[in-house]
């Protein structure tokens, strides 16, 4: 069967309309997704759909399109199937072993940016980068700092380091495959993580199972990997530690950090109001 775009559109529209993921989001933009995604596979863009409606797909472009429509109306991320993902106003490639970048973690970069302004640190250390979307994006607003950046994640290294490269800041981020810092000697200004907070048996929303799990669970409790961070910082003489975390966890945090001698502790909210990380200076 031949499709032109028009008709690829239609018929992508019934299958996302009749799948589970509208019933598990009821918002989905499914005029808009499906245009993304016939867009990505024409090489194009979504004016050209709309000026060029009866333009023909070849046989490859429509069996590729419609194999993403029938993966999205499972539940798979549009972000993995178009590999692109906006995160601080530019455009990052990301795949599945990449976490997908909020706009939450954006006020991450805000507050990190707000300690960058009044202190003197240069050498700053990412842990968990995923695509690397945190430390290149500090990398680009800080000419003058140098990040050190790692991830357990080999795969989530080699997308990183494409997208450093491909916005001109991959001289000064050394991305390194490791646990936290282990291995790196060198002396750390700033500690910056969006690490896993989610407790291991939190039951995970359809839209998120097939983002790498060792991205989203963080132990038991889910605020391991947050103490731990803490603790290496304090260990390590790291003057300043900005992490995001889940939106129950502040009580946590506070009770872990109240016999921690530090300057500081200062939490912030995202969008919606819920908590959402904390700024901890020691």
């Amino acid at each position: 069967m031949r499709f032109s775009a028009h008709s690829a559109l239609e018929s992508a529209r019934k299958i996302l309309n009749a799948s589970p993921l509208r019933v598990a989001q009821p918002d989905l933009r499914i005029g808009l997704e499906s245009q993304i995604l016939l867009a990505h596979h024409l090489h194009t863009d979504r004016v050209f759909l709309h000026t060029h409606p009866e333009s023909s797909l070849t046989p490859t472009q429509a069996r590729r399109f419609f194999e993403s429509i029938q993966k999205r109306a499972l539940g798979y991320p549009i972000e993995y199937l178009t590999h692109k993902v906006s995160f601080y106003a530019r455009e990052f490639s990301i795949d599945s072993h990449t976490l997908i970048p909020r706009p939450e973690t954006e006020i991450l970069i805000d507050k990190a940016q707000e300690v960058l302004h009044t202190h003197d640190h240069r050498t700053i250390a990412e842990v968990g980068t995923g695509s690397g979307v945190i430390a290149i994006t500090l990398a680009l607003q800080n000419p003058k700092i140098h990040i050190y950046a790692t991830d357990i994640n080999p795969r989530a290294l080699r997308v990183a380091r494409q997208n450093a490269a491909r916005f001109g800041v991959d001289s000064r981020i050394t991305f390194l495959h490791t646990s936290l810092l282990d291995g790196l000697n060198t002396h750390i200004d700033m500690l910056i993580s969006n690490p896993p907070y989610i407790p291991d048996t939190y039951p995970l929303p359809l839209s998120v199972r097939y983002e790498p799990q060792e991205a989203l669970f963080g132990g038991e409790v889910g605020s391991e990997i947050l103490h731990a961070l803490i603790e290496l910082a304090k260990a390590r003489k790291i003057a300043c530690v900005c992490c995001e975390m889940g939106y129950d966890q502040k009580a946590d945090i506070q009770a872990f950090v109240r016999d921690i001698p530090h300057k500081s502790l200062a939490f912030y909210t995202d969008l919606s109001g819920f908590d959402r990380g904390f700024i901890l200076q020691f």
